[in-house]
């Protein structure tokens, strides 16, 4: 045998001089995607069969051809011609889909999404590759059937999520947590936002509406010394006295706050005709004390 020629080659010339059907290679397993790439091929000629495992595909075919070569160095001298050995069957496959989705679920990580890559290769040879994502793990393989690809996909993610399994419940437990954070923040955030637009009272007339204040004024027998005593002197802490001797509240809202640190701000009322001011300073406090001497003025105008 020319020991520069490839196992390849050499199965191929055997072949054509036993005047066989030419060897067929059919991947039967690929993991690619990461440092680690691993192919198995399988190689079948004159009714024997061997496998071979490379970190590529041009040697996985070649340690195929060469398992092969061996079996048929007995065989050959047995006239294989005449009584031809049966195929190698097939091991049954465990379902390694089902067995990464249970460990998921117990686990309480999300559970795998298989995607098709590819579809390629002319009918009789077909090659599917399909890639399994559990949280930010990825693994891809490469089988003559979807079926296999999706197997294999889901053995490698396996074997990854059980040396992974502490990192990764961590991680998913911390984006829960997050996304748990977020929903809080919006459902405080939509709370406060409905509180700083109460719901007018529809029934009172237009011709009214000037008067809303003075009335509740007269309602709780708050007298002008009083209002005057309270916007004589703007501040937060004056109009919080005399809104709660008319018993309504108030609410500040940032409406705006540039890098520059310009910012703009807002005072509602909570009452049944809209009261609303806005305020604006060089910073967050001198806009609240502009909307707090706004306010305070209206107040005034519309109390007395």
């Amino acid at each position: 045998m020319n020991n520069t020629k490839t196992p390849v080659m050499v199965l191929q010339e055997l072949a054509v001089a036993k005047e066989w059907i030419l060897p067929e290679y059919t991947i039967v397993h690929a993991v690619e995607g990461t440092h680690d790439n691993i192919f198995h091929y399988q190689v079948a000629v004159h009714g024997e069969a061997a496998i071979g495992v490379g970190r590529s595909k041009k040697e996985a075919k070649h340690k195929a051809a060469s398992l092969l070569l061996e079996k048929l160095s007995d065989v050959v001298d047995c006239n294989l011609r005449t009584q031809p050995s049966v195929p190698e069957k097939k091991l049954k496959l465990v379902n390694a889909v089902g067995i990464l989705c249970d460990i998921c679920g117990e686990n309480k990580i999300p559970m795998p999404i298989f995607t098709q890559i590819s579809d390629v290769g002319p009918p009789h040879c077909r090659e599917f590759t399909y890639e399994c994502q559990v949280a930010t793990l990825v693994t891809r393989a490469t089988a003559s059937t979807k079926k296999q690809a999706k197997h294999w996909a889901a053995k490698e993610m396996t074997d990854r999520i059980m040396t992974a399994l502490p990192d990764l419940i961590t991680e998913y437990e911390d984006q829960k947590s997050s996304a748990l954070a977020i929903d809080d923040r919006i459902k405080d955030e939509y709370a406060h936002a409905k509180l700083l637009k109460p719901k007018p009272n529809l029934s009172l007339q237009i011709e009214d509406r000037h008067m809303h204040l003075k009335n509740i004024a007269t309602e709780k027998g708050l007298d002008s010394d009083c209002v005057q005593m309270c916007t004589s002197q703007p501040s937060e802490e004056n109009l919080k006295i005399l809104l709660e001797k008319l018993e309504l509240k108030y609410f500040i809202q940032t409406l705006q706050e540039t890098v520059e640190g310009n910012c703009v701000v807002t005072l509602s009322l909570d009452t049944d005709v809209p009261f609303t001011v806005m305020g604006m300073g060089c910073n967050n406090d001198a806009a609240v004390e502009d909307v707090v001497k706004k306010a305070c003025k209206y107040l005034k105008i519309m109390l007395t």
